[in-house]
């Protein structure tokens, strides 16, 4: 904060009269600066800023009016509160020549105390808001000048992790097609030549490196993924259609498992349909995988509206659920539950989901118990 004491420049011509107001100024916290011409008032106001100026109407070689002029013509100074001191009554031109060269107010002699520590009060609680408002934003620009540089170096990270994942999962890829291939040459034209074990551990190195091939995409798929979520441009949305759609699409698992899936009540929010429908189908498909083998698998999800602004999605299931603790983990890229060994996927849905759902505006959360099902709750802008 501002430190140094407001500065009021006192400009008159009279000892006297500089002394009385000396008197009844001294109880402020303020340094009081007293000159008795116009041209030392320049001086003045060259070498300080001033949070208000009294100033003498008449005075010889240069009067208050000449004398105001001249500070307003400077651009550090042109804005400095004047008042006239005068010892006559005005006449209306002379009021309207006071105000017409920066003048704020007229202060008559002889100066009433009450009036004049009433008006200087005025203009030191001013200053003071200027101050403030000053280091406000100097605090601000300070701030957003570091959020844009930690924002770029962002940007060059995730651009630097985008282009080392392309390149490694490149270098990889190509050689895991390799070993792919002759595994599957071997496997057909030397058919007769294998041993059961040895067709076996084949197919076994085969659906091995596919998964690793799959993990590589997932990969770049997610290191890429920023840059394609902010591409993505936002209208309003009906989630009733982006749910009819995925559970389309999902179908062919929905036959083969025997789940079932409700929704009721869904909204119209402010996003990006193609990426919205990616967090339906990613927290579905994430139920329909973390599905209990002795129970039948039910799906619900169902809309609130929260208030004016907001809207909120629940997807509960009856699935294996989670513990307590993993509830933020299953958000983390890559992340799988260790008590569900043989479920496939790469484990980067629900992290996907994160960025997208945070990049509408919107919150994620997860409630789980072991054996009890999961439920995510989504929370987006409705406008």
């Amino acid at each position: 904060m501002h430190d140094i004491l407001p500065k009021l420049l006192i400009v008159d011509d009279e000892p006297n009269n500089l002394y009385a107001m000396r008197k009844i100024l001294e109880s402020l916290s303020i340094t009081v600066i007293e000159v008795e011409s116009g041209q030392e008032a320049l001086s003045a106001v060259l070498r300080n800023d001033f949070f208000l100026i009294l100033l003498d109407v008449q005075m010889p070689d240069m009067n208050g009016f000449e004398t105001a002029e001249l500070i307003h013509s400077s651009k550090k100074d042109a804005n400095t509160p004047i008042i006239f001191l005068t010892a006559y009554s005005q006449s209306d031109d002379a009021i309207v020549k006071g105000y017409d060269v920066g003048a704020v107010d007229y202060i008559q002699k002889p100066i009433i105390p009450e009036i004049l520590l009433s008006k200087i009060d005025v203009f030191q609680r001013l200053w003071q808001q200027k101050i403030q408002l000053l280091e406000s934003k100097r605090v601000y620009e300070k701030l957003n000048a570091t959020l844009y540089e930690k924002n770029l170096a962002l940007k060059e990270s995730n651009q630097s992790l985008k282009n080392f994942s392309h390149v490694v999962s490149h270098d990889l890829k190509q050689p895991l097609s390799t070993v792919i291939g002759y595994c599957q040459r071997t496997l057909t034209k030397e058919i007769g030549q294998l041993s059961d074990r040895g067709r076996e551990m084949l197919e076994q190195s085969i659906s091995s490196a596919k998964r690793m091939a799959t993990m590589m995409d997932s990969i770049l798929a997610y290191a890429a993924l920023d840059s394609d979520i902010e591409a993505g441009a936002f209208t309003q949305v009906n989630l009733q259609s982006v749910f009819d759609n995925v559970v389309v699409d999902l179908n062919e698992i929905f036959v083969e498992t025997g789940a079932t899936i409700t929704a009721r009540d869904l909204p119209v929010v402010r996003g990006n349909e193609n990426q919205l429908y990616q967090v339906f189908q990613n927290v579905i498909s994430n139920a329909l995988k973390y599905r209990r083998s002795n129970i039948k698998t039910n799906i619900m999800v169902r809309g609130t509206i929260v208030d004016e602004a907001m809207a909120s999605i629940e997807f509960v299931d009856n699935g294996v659920g989670f513990e307590p603790y993993q509830a933020d983990d299953i958000f983390q890229p890559f992340f799988r539950l260790g008590n569900v060994g043989d479920v496939e996927g790469s484990g980067i849905g629900m992290g996907t989901t994160m960025k997208i759902v945070k990049h509408h505006g919107g919150s994620i959360t997860a409630t789980g118990m072991p054996d009890e099902g999961a439920t995510f709750t989504i929370q987006l802008p409705r406008l």
